[in-house]
């Protein structure tokens, strides 16, 4: 009875100290106390009076409650230290991963509007092609008109070309021959 005396006037200063009560149960976990064994001396600590703390705050502990305090404490501050050790590394951790969020949702927004800017070129090169192929179409179709025009007209050229030079030679010919009867004449 006197070491749950001295754990609970040990809780009482822990609870004046405003220490959280699940840092209390945790740090009498620690020195080897079950759940429900911290949690019961929890409540009769919180159970007496403001009074009753300040008399025993003012009254000495016998030497043993004193180790016995002193060893609590201890762990009570190994267990603190943990426990701020732990919260660090999880705040890291929580920062870390916060961090890398926003470096990941930066990306997203990036490629989302570099998609949107490709997205909207496309559409305009698409508009471009088929503007350009509705208008290279009508003009191919008018230009092969216009040559398959000039093709014909050639043809009909040279055609007349050829009845022209057929007809020259002949009367070369007859000027050929013409001459020569005229010079065999002589």
């Amino acid at each position: 009875m006197a070491d749950e005396q001295a754990i609970i006037n040990t809780i009482k200063k822990m609870l004046s100290s405003e220490i959280d009560e699940d840092t209390i149960i945790s740090s009498l976990k620690d020195i080897g106390l079950s759940e429900n064994h911290a949690k019961e001396l929890l409540s009769a600590a919180k159970g007496e009076s403001l009074q009753s703390i300040e008399q025993e705050e003012t009254t000495a502990l016998p030497e043993e409650d004193e180790e016995e305090f002193k060893a609590i404490n201890e762990g009570i501050g190994e267990a603190r230290e943990k426990l701020v050790s732990r919260g660090e590394q999880e705040e890291l951790k929580h920062s870390s991963i916060h961090s890398k969020l926003e470096q990941h949702s930066q990306k997203m927004d990036e490629q989302s509007d570099s998609l949107g800017e490709m997205h909207s070129k496309i559409n305009v090169l698409n508009k471009k092609v088929s503007s350009i192929d509705s208008q290279s179409t009508a003009e191919l179709n008018s230009k092969i008109s216009a040559i398959q025009k000039q093709l014909n007209e050639l043809q009909k050229q040279t055609t007349d070309i050829k009845a022209s030079s057929a007809v020259m030679q002949e009367l070369m010919k007859k000027i050929l021959e013409n001459q020569k009867t005229l010079i065999g004449k002589k």
